[in-house]
């Protein structure tokens, strides 16, 4: 061989050395590449590890504390199912009614003023028969008088009543109410008409089972006053006499145009 055979040949075996360098040296990188990102990946798979360990654990404790609370409440008691509530009488009557407390009330001066006006007609009666005044309640009132019975309807008492005809009729209860009745003012008063006159009736007819009831009701909430009828009800003796109770005032209430 001679000299520039073995200078071409030098420079091809110089270029096969460059270009296996080259490639070699690539190669190194790639693979160094590859094992940071590997070493990467474990890394990142290491903290999510780590991160699913600490959330469970988290998860645990809270856990534990929520059972710790629930072990800690008193049991809940059982609830009742609530019923419908019943139709109650002010319904019935009438969002328009005076509540319970003017009624009995009105009721009770009502009782009060026909015993006044009883006694009031008695005294004219025993005056035109005797020509004098009675001397006292003794003379018109008792078995075979004018009057055989004269009952309170609320502790008031009739025995100072003046019995001279015409005079004013007053008395106070036990409430601390004064019933007056002037024979004159009611004689110039307009006449009260049917319906007005059938409802008083009736209601003086159950007046005796609504004190009853009322009596009841103060027994079971002492020093307190129904302040409408449904509160009443219950303490009825019987159904009827509610019901009874009920339609009368509401005959009242329709009387008097409420």
């Amino acid at each position: 061989m001679n000299a520039k055979t073995n200078a071409v040949i030098g420079t091809v075996a110089l270029a096969a050395l460059v270009v296996t360098f080259f490639q070699w040296n690539r190669a190194f990188r790639a693979e160094s590449e590859l094992a940071a990102l590997t070493a990467d990946r474990d890394g990142l798979r290491g903290q999510l590890h780590a991160e699913e360990q600490r959330a469970a654990q988290s998860t645990a404790a809270l856990r534990r504390e929520l059972d710790e609370l629930k072990a800690k409440q008193p049991a809940a008691m059982p609830v009742a199912p609530r019923a419908a509530p019943p139709v109650t009488a002010a319904q019935i009557i009438g969002a328009s009614t005076p509540d319970y407390a003017q009624l009995r009330r009105a009721s009770m001066n009502q009782a009060i003023t026909n015993n006044l006006r009883q006694i009031s007609a008695v005294r004219d009666e025993f005056q035109r028969r005797n020509g004098r005044p009675a001397a006292s309640l003794d003379e018109v009132v008792g078995e075979g008088k004018f009057i055989r019975a004269l009952v309170p309807v609320n502790g008031e008492d009739y025995s100072s009543l003046s019995l001279v005809p015409g005079a004013p009729l007053a008395v106070t209860d036990s409430d601390g109410t004064s019933v007056t009745f002037d024979p004159a003012a009611a004689a110039a008063r307009a006449p009260i008409g049917p319906a007005e006159q059938s409802a008083r009736a009736r209601m003086n007819e159950l007046q005796p089972t609504v004190a009853k009831a009322a009596a009841a009701f103060s027994a079971a909430h002492p020093g307190v006053n129904p302040h409408s009828p449904e509160e009443l009800l219950p303490y009825f003796s019987t159904p009827q006499e509610g019901a009874d109770f009920v339609e009368a005032v509401a005959a009242m209430a329709a009387a008097r145009g409420k």
